[in-house]
């Protein structure tokens, strides 16, 4: 017996499969190529049937099957997203921030610290071509955050008028922040890797700059 994988459009394709778990994953695989969910997640029907020959589309040998497609996460500026949810930055309620209720679940916002890209998951989303709910749906929005997330941290980078120029969880990280308003040439060094150092090592900072904790601020 066969495996066979009938499509939104109609077409129907033999799959190389050998049990219906198999199917079911070569199927979606297919249908992953040609979605179009590269922000946010969709929703497709397919149908498989196992049969010696390819069944006629009326043929009740056809069940009906659902390909939950997530997009994949754009990337990051780093390694890996660090996410998080920063009250200042996803709001909410300060004691669970970013977290909303929808209908049976909730939409929880999240934002990576590094590059600022958006993550939001609703566990009690909406089919748009169907209308049924409690779906689980993942959206992105690339950079969303990428203006906020410099002011955000434990330590944070302040100017003689003690105005904040960058925030990050670390000393390191506030400083590197700094790049969008320096070059590391502006302090003498070919890198950030030296800048770091030196500012890290000094207890007056750099000029008119300084890091502190936040809570200083």
């Amino acid at each position: 017996m066969t495996f066979f994988a009938r499509f939104g459009g109609g077409e129907i394709v033999e799959l190389s499969a050998s049990t219906m778990a198999e199917a079911v994953q070569e199927a979606e695989h297919e249908i992953s190529l040609w979605s179009d969910a590269s922000s946010a997640t969709q929703w497709e029907n397919y149908c498989l049937a196992e049969s010696e020959h390819a069944p006629s589309s009326d043929s009740e040998s056809w069940t009906g099957h659902t390909a939950t497609i997530h997009p994949d996460e754009p990337a990051c500026t780093s390694v890996s997203h660090d996410w998080q949810s920063p009250h200042k930055i996803v709001g909410g309620i300060k004691d669970n921030p970013g977290v909303y209720g929808h209908g049976g679940g909730v939409v929880i916002t999240e934002c990576c610290m590094t590059c600022g890209c958006k993550r939001v998951r609703d566990t009690w989303a909406q089919r748009p071509d169907t209308g049924e709910q409690g779906l689980v749906s993942i959206s992105y929005a690339a950079g969303e955050y990428a203006d906020r997330v410099r002011y955000v941290g434990d330590y944070c980078v302040i100017d003689g008028d003690r105005d904040v120029l960058a925030a990050g969880d670390t000393q390191e990280q506030a400083i590197r922040n700094l790049d969008y308003l320096y070059n590391p040439s502006d302090f003498g060094y070919d890198d950030w890797d030296g800048v770091v150092a030196e500012w890290i090592s000094s207890e007056d900072g750099l000029g008119d700059l300084m890091c502190i904790p936040s809570s200083d601020v």
